[in-house]
């Protein structure tokens, strides 16, 4: 399972035979109207039909949880880039 700093950037958890041999599992959050994790959708099966369709499944299980939070009171924020570097002085 990757890092919980990763998992939090992507959105997405995934479980490569880690938990159980043969089995590959993805997961990602359903949000509330406060952008808090209320809920999580996966999708998982044996690597000889996850892996030849990984992007696809990735993408349905992306628009199922947005579709969730959506109607949970979620909405799509910008996301704000936070960045050290300052203005120069002229």
């Amino acid at each position: 399972v990757r890092n919980l700093a990763e998992i939090r950037i992507t959105g997405l958890a995934e479980d490569n035979q880690e938990a159980q041999e043969g089995l590959i599992c993805f997961a990602a959050p359903v949000r509330n109207g406060y952008g808090e994790v209320v809920a999580a959708m996966s999708v998982s099966g044996p690597p000889s039909r996850v892996n030849s369709r990984r992007q696809e499944l990735i993408a349905h299980l992306k628009q199922a949880t947005e579709k969730a939070s959506l109607a949970c009171g979620w909405q799509r924020r910008p996301i704000e880039v936070k960045s050290n570097i300052k203005p120069r002085d002229n």
